[in-house]
């Protein structure tokens, strides 16, 4: 076959598939989904509103722009990747949009373990407010937000599994319990230093030390928390 005529079968061929899609323009709030092969919105799925309960029995083909979670969110795109992304190490299979969860962890996103009274709380997690937090942080403190309504526990105390505060100890010199923090939620019902405060976190070269939270609460009266 002449050498010609090749090349311009080829140019045919790659502009029957490839022209219709690279020619395509979409508006500034819509990006080209070569799987859907059409302009579809540019939204972001973590933040998308569900639904209407309607959309479970309506067809994508027709119903994509008034179901935008099933339709763009739901299905997997072969350019825009619009599959929600697997927490807690989780392993994402991006032809169904499904997650492979890693042990211990269940749901679509691998977002929530199966007892979450059983759970471990990050150490950070006393600092959270679930009522308010970002998914990321309410599901990283599993105990204190789905198993104990938000329970706060002060001063660096720990939250346990039962939900009741494990409170920060403080020791004098001799090694007594100073009795500083104290249950239900480790409020302060003393004023003293734990005795490595004078020998470790506040030396002379070491004043700043306050300004630590850690610090600040093994030493509430030498950094002036306390008289």
């Amino acid at each position: 076959m002449n050498k010609i005529l090749v090349q311009l079968l080829v140019l045919v061929f790659l502009n029957q598939i490839f022209v219709p899609v690279f020619c395509q323009t979409c508006t500034s709030s819509q990006i080209w989904d070569f799987k859907l092969n059409k302009c579809i919105p540019n939204i972001d799925c973590l933040k998308q509103l569900n639904d209407d309960p309607k959309c479970l029995t309506l067809d994508c083909a027709t119903n994509g722009d008034i179901c935008p979670k099933k339709c763009y969110c739901q299905q997997p795109s072969a350019l825009t990747n619009y599959c929600i992304p697997c927490l807690n190490g989780g392993v994402l299979n991006k032809s169904t949009c499904e997650c492979t969860c890693s042990y211990g962890f269940q749901g679509p996103r691998c977002q929530y373990q199966p007892d979450p009274c059983k759970a471990q709380d990050d150490v950070f997690c006393s600092n959270v407010n679930c009522y308010n937090a970002s998914d990321s942080d309410f599901f990283r403190c599993p105990v204190k937000c789905m198993c104990c309504k938000n329970t706060e526990c002060k001063n660096l105390g720990k939250l346990k599994n039962d939900c009741s505060c494990e409170c920060l100890t403080l020791n004098d010199s001799a090694g007594t319990d100073l009795k500083v923090y104290t249950s239900p939620n480790c409020e302060r019902v003393a004023c003293a230093d734990d005795h490595a405060c004078a020998t470790q976190f506040l030396t002379k070269t070491k004043p700043e030390n306050c300004n630590n939270i850690f610090v600040k609460t093994l030493c509430p009266k030498s950094c002036k928390v306390c008289i």
